[in-house]
């Protein structure tokens, strides 16, 4: 089948959804017929590898944004730990700077 010959289907969008498309399908160099084809065969993929649910979509952001989370808090843990490792690597370095500090505070009374 030409792509002459595809079925054709006419649907009512939100005006935003379709500029939004029209903007997505320029970026990408390609039609708005194109870019929505492609959009629309990629959830079904997803969809196929998600347990065939019209949830896919969904159920992909929800494990996104927990590796999200997961990262940042790992992120945190070893600037804590790096930190605290750092911290005592360099012990004397800091009393000595904070006893330099101290005396000039003081010298200044």
């Amino acid at each position: 089948m030409s792509k002459r010959d595809d079925p054709q289907l006419r649907v009512r969008i939100p005006a935003e959804l379709k500029s939004e498309l029209d903007e997505k399908a320029r970026l990408n160099k390609r039609t708005l017929t194109a870019e929505i084809v492609d959009r629309l065969e990629a959830t079904l993929v997803q969809d196929n590898h998600l347990g065939n649910t019209s949830t896919g979509y969904y159920v992909m952001v929800d494990v996104y944004e927990a590796e999200v989370m997961a990262r940042e808090e790992l992120e945190e843990k070893y600037a804590r730990e790096f930190g605290l490792a750092w911290d005592d690597d360099n012990k004397d370095e800091l009393r000595d700077a904070v006893e330099k500090l101290h005396n000039v505070l003081t010298k200044r009374k």
